[in-house]
């Protein structure tokens, strides 16, 4: 079982065979617990109960007395594991999640993981929350490295000039390369951050809305949350490279 959906599913099914006392082969709770417990936005997703029921005899005390009804307790396990359940199902699609979750864990900095975690979680409820969710994180990221390298900046910098300080310490400027195709690529990046940071202003829920506004939709949210994440990814893991050569 390769697919963080099919844990999910396996995970619901197992709290409803052990909620409603059937007899039938269940998954091993305590092993799907640690799975999503561990996963750097899944953790998030999971329901307090999961949190605090470590044994399968755990949940069980906890179910039967908290909800009576075998119907009732499977209509609240649906409800309680939705938002797990829509995010794994998102996951499997765009697999770059997992790869950039991962990615900005191991930066170590636990508000940037939060930041992504939250914009993740948004695309689908909140289009417009997740691209201010975005914006942040790669705001977020530059101070942070910048605050690493004892590199000075204004608090009240604008985004596109924030990120032109980051990349220059970090040989990410444009103009630092003579190669055209580098140049192109880094070009790309600058463009990038300045649509984000724009489109943040035009269209996230930062400012009050004209009477025209058009509403982002998902796909929307999903764009620029990619984006922000690989972008993100790219900034952490240059940092750390130059770490490595200094």
């Amino acid at each position: 079982m390769n697919s963080i959906f099919d844990k999910a599913l396996l995970l619901k099914n197992t709290l409803i065979t052990i909620a409603t006392n059937d007899q039938l082969e269940s998954g091993d709770y305590s092993e799907l617990r640690k799975f999503f417990y561990d996963h750097p936005v899944a953790k998030n997703l999971i329901p307090e109960y999961l949190k605090r029921n470590r044994t399968q005899q755990d949940f069980w005390t906890y179910i039967k007395a908290e909800i009576s009804g075998y119907q009732n307790r499977r209509i609240f396990i649906n409800e309680s594991l939705q938002p797990l359940l829509d995010y794994c199902e998102k996951s499997d699609q765009i697999p770059s999640d997992e790869i950039i979750s991962h990615r900005l864990e191991n930066f170590a900095m636990d508000y940037v993981q939060e930041i992504w975690d939250k914009a993740l979680s948004r695309r689908s409820s909140d289009p417009e929350g997740a691209i201010t969710a975005s914006r942040t994180l790669i705001e977020t990221i530059c101070k942070h490295i910048l605050d690493k390298l004892e590199i000075k900046y204004n608090e009240k910098i604008d985004l596109p000039e924030l990120y032109k300080i980051t990349a220059k310490n970090l040989n990410l400027s444009p103009e630092l390369h003579n190669e055209e195709i580098f140049k192109q690529i880094l070009s790309g990046c600058v463009s990038i951050v300045n649509g984000i940071g724009s489109l943040r202003n035009r269209i996230s829920d930062a400012h009050g809305k004209k009477i025209n506004y058009i509403k982002p939709s998902e796909r929307h949210a999903t764009f620029v949350v990619n984006l922000s994440g690989t972008m993100g990814m790219f900034l952490i893991e240059t940092y750390l490279n130059k770490l490595k050569i200094q």
